[in-house]
């Protein structure tokens, strides 16, 4: 079985997230250094969800008629090798 969120507000400014869930606004899902401080003053605080998941979908985009740098080169391998190769396994 799979549920999903579907959000009433969608906010890029972090720190309005907390701040809005600070004040009872809601519930949010952030990453925890993102919260950590708010969590350790006892502004916040984590709600445990047994079997949870999350899935990311990444995208790495490049023009392939620009010329890439050894470092940039070096930067592609890592990320298919050690990124996108997860989904397959």
């Amino acid at each position: 079985m799979s549920l999903e969120i579907q959000p009433i507000l969608e906010i890029g400014r972090t720190d309005l997230i907390c701040m809005l869930v600070e004040q009872g606004a809601g519930i949010s899902f952030l990453p925890d250094y993102v919260t950590a401080e708010a969590v350790k003053e006892g502004r916040l605080f984590y709600l445990n969800v047994e079997d949870f998941g999350v899935e990311v979908w990444k995208q790495l985009l490049y023009h392939r008629d620009k010329w890439v740098s050894p470092q940039m080169e070096s930067l592609l391998e890592y990320c298919i090798d050690n990124e996108f190769s997860k989904q397959d396994k």
